[in-house]
């Protein structure tokens, strides 16, 4: 089970390291470009959906180390503990799609939907 420790603490170790190298080499750079396109008429809307869509892929990376602990620690998750951790994943998404955009891009709903269906879709 030793690999699937360090598979786990590998995937935390790229999360992390995907949303600081993002911030700190990518988007000031990214951000500053002025032929970003206008998604719903604004610049500030694309530059927010820019960032908080990196940062999720990040999350799921770390929600990927989480299953990946519960496997090493010989705990293998039950269809409903594999249930609610996408649903909390997916939540989460939504809830970062939603605030970020003021409720603007399409996709929170969705994100929300797959949360509640996976929180309450098992027993």
């Amino acid at each position: 089970m030793i690999l699937i420790y360090i598979a786990a603490i590998g995937a935390v170790f790229i999360g992390a390291t995907h949303s600081t190298l993002g911030e700190r080499l990518v988007f000031p750079k990214l951000l500053r470009a002025e032929n970003l396109p206008r998604l719903r008429g604004s610049v500030d809307f694309t530059r927010s959906i820019l960032r908080w869509a990196w940062h999720l892929t990040s999350l799921a990376w770390v929600g990927f180390a989480y299953l990946l602990f519960l496997i090493a620690a010989n705990k293998m998750p039950t269809a409903v503990e594999l249930s609610r951790i996408i649903a909390v994943i997916f939540g989460l998404t939504g809830l970062v799609a939603f605030v970020t955009t003021r409720g603007r891009h399409v996709a929170w709903p969705f994100f929300a939907l797959v949360a509640l269906a996976s929180w309450f879709g098992v027993r």
